[in-house]
């Protein structure tokens, strides 16, 4: 019996281009985009392809 394994992408700290690559994300964490407060009723949608 054949057992699926679900592939994961790791980016450790210390990965070339961490930073580039997360802060984006930890900005919208702290409700901020492109320098700007989200408001109370912005949105942030995700979707992977």
């Amino acid at each position: 019996m054949a057992s699926c394994w679900p592939h994961v992408t790791v980016l450790a700290l210390t990965s070339p281009g961490f930073r580039l690559k997360a802060v984006p994300v930890l900005d919208l964490y702290a409700r901020t985009w492109q320098g700007g407060q989200l408001g109370d009723d912005g949105y942030v949608i995700s979707a992977a392809a």
